[in-house]
């Protein structure tokens, strides 16, 4: 008799000012400027047996800046240097699309698109997560997943966080260094 897979806590991710440098629909190699912190903190949650899963969106697709193959190639080359830093993610999750693209392909009003929960939806459909032991950690406000409780960790950065409720929920840290020691101590 196999006993069932028990639901694991998951570590989320928004990519850019999360994970790399937020320079604007990054999506070429030579722009990739890992935040080391986020090493840390990847790493951290893999120690903890935690999933690590990216859900990012990617206007940039809509916006016709970059292709979906495009983009597939920086993701291939951002987790092969995580994984040279023995940073493991589990899976990566990405909206192309936005109600104001350029591309008809991808211009659209998706549930994919934070803070819409459609990309933590399909993770849960994926894999077998403990959303109450989970953690969201981001840079914006789309970041903070409208309809779910899951406790969200924002990190001040290019966006304004004025006007976020603060509170059980959802903690605001002045940087990666700062998020880094309090997850630390957990």
């Amino acid at each position: 008799m196999q006993l069932a897979a028990q639901n694991r806590p998951c570590l989320f991710l928004d990519r850019d000012g999360v994970i790399i440098c937020d320079r604007g629909y990054v999506y070429k190699i030579e722009e990739c400027e890992i935040i080391s912190e986020s090493v840390e903190i990847i790493k951290w949650a893999n120690a903890k047996g935690m999933l690590v899963i990216v859900l990012t969106n990617q206007s940039g697709i809509a916006k016709g800046y970059y292709t979906v193959e495009q983009y597939k190639i920086f993701e291939q080359y951002l987790n092969f240097e995580l994984i040279k830093r023995k940073a493991f993610i589990d899976d990566w999750f990405f909206c192309p699309y936005h109600d104001e693209g350029t591309n008809p392909l991808y211009t659209l009003n998706s549930n994919l698109r934070k803070p819409k929960p459609g990309m933590l939806y399909e993770a849960l459909k994926k894999y077998k997560i403990d959303l109450e032991k989970s953690i969201m950690i981001g840079d914006k406000r789309t970041d903070v997943l409208e309809d779910v409780k899951l406790k969200t960790f924002l990190i001040k950065g290019n966006y304004d966080l004025a006007n976020i409720v603060v509170g059980e929920d959802v903690v605001i840290f002045n940087n990666h260094r700062e998020l880094l020691a309090y997850i630390k101590s957990l």
